[in-house]
């Protein structure tokens, strides 16, 4: 009887370890080609993409008007996972494009999907954001 009880108990055990492959998904949001964290999206951006999720996500701030078809200023195949990898992006973008700054000040996680990256020009600071995807946005808030 001992033996027959090790038996099931081995076997529930075994099968809860060796569940789907679809275990944790449900937590899980793709923006674009990037899963992260659902619980980092709020349910009303859902779907949303570019400046309108950071519009979404982020209180009374919107991205500036540019005359580019995107939304973005600049959008490099990677993906963005920390506060260095986003100010990084930022200075090979400022770098590559030869737009002057004195230097990168600061960068901010500001949710799941987006980072604000600062940095300074001739004494005022000015800041670019990033989202996880690697495209860069120029982006205000305000009241």
């Amino acid at each position: 009887m001992k033996a027959i009880l090790f038996l099931v108990v081995g076997l529930v055990l075994l099968c809860g370890c060796l569940g789907g492959d679809d275990q944790g998904q449900d937590n899980l949001y793709a923006y674009k080609d990037v899963t992260v964290a659902k619980d980092s999206i709020p349910e009303t951006c859902n779907g949303l993409e570019d400046c309108a999720m950071f519009e979404c996500m982020v209180d009374q701030c919107w991205c500036k008007s540019n005359i580019l078809e995107t939304d973005y200023l600049y959008k490099k195949d990677t993906t963005i996972s920390s506060e260095e990898e986003a100010k990084s992006l930022v200075k090979s973008f400022l770098d590559e494009k030869g737009f002057p700054y004195d230097e990168l000040t600061n960068t901010v996680k500001l949710n799941g999907i987006f980072y604000n990256v600062f940095y300074e020009v001739d004494g005022s600071e000015l800041v670019l954001t990033v989202s996880v995807d690697g495209a860069i946005f120029e982006t205000i808030c305000g009241v």
